[in-house]
């Protein structure tokens, strides 16, 4: 079998024959809970996060077919289909806070083109990002969220006082729609 180290997508690996170390038992506890599905994980760079966000979002999608001779297949559990919301912050930047909250748009646009919903163009960012969870609600029901790299966007305005302050704000308000809408969430996992 084939060993990777730089692969991140649970689909990809799993199709492609790469080794994967099975701990979807671990994941079943976690998904097959209730009440309580909200969670953190800081963990050092290279620790498996990614591709645990991948596979958790892979279960969520019910793509049954990619677990088969894994120990979550012989678990009791339903398979059924949520939307996912996966961000990977990773790739939110900016040299600016305006720049930053550009691509911020560019993330609540991408969350409305993929599931089909409509979010107006002329709010700040943070609100349209809670009226995309709101209309993906309407339109389907309970969501998965997963946010990878969550802190990334605040990385590059360290040392500058003024615009670190401004992002932080920008972020609060991008993020603090997690808390309003987690009625609405299935499972939410942050990862940084």
């Amino acid at each position: 079998e084939k060993i990777t180290t730089d692969i991140y997508s649970f689909e990809k690996l799993r199709k492609n024959g790469f080794v994967y170390v099975d701990k979807t038992d671990l994941l079943w506890r976690l998904v097959a809970m209730k009440d309580g599905s909200q969670f953190f994980i800081a963990r050092p760079r290279r620790f498996g996060k990614s591709l645990m966000l991948s596979t958790l979002k892979c279960i969520f999608e019910g793509r049954r077919d990619l677990f088969r001779g894994l120990k979550i297949e012989k678990k009791r559990y339903d398979w059924k289909k949520y939307p996912v919301v996966h961000l990977d912050m990773s790739g939110v930047k900016g040299e600016t806070p305006d720049e930053l909250k550009a691509s911020l748009h560019s993330v609540v646009d991408g969350i409305a083109a993929k599931f089909g919903i409509e979010v107006a163009q002329d709010n700040p960012v943070g609100t349209r990002f809670g009226l995309a969870l709101d209309a993906l609600y309407a339109k389907s029901g309970e969501y998965v969220v997963l946010v990878d790299e969550y802190d990334v966007p605040l990385q590059g305005f360290f040392g500058d006082n003024a615009a670190l302050l401004r992002v932080r704000k920008l972020m609060h308000d991008f993020y603090i729609n997690l808390k309003k809408h987690e009625p609405q969430i299935r499972f939410l996992m942050l990862t940084g």
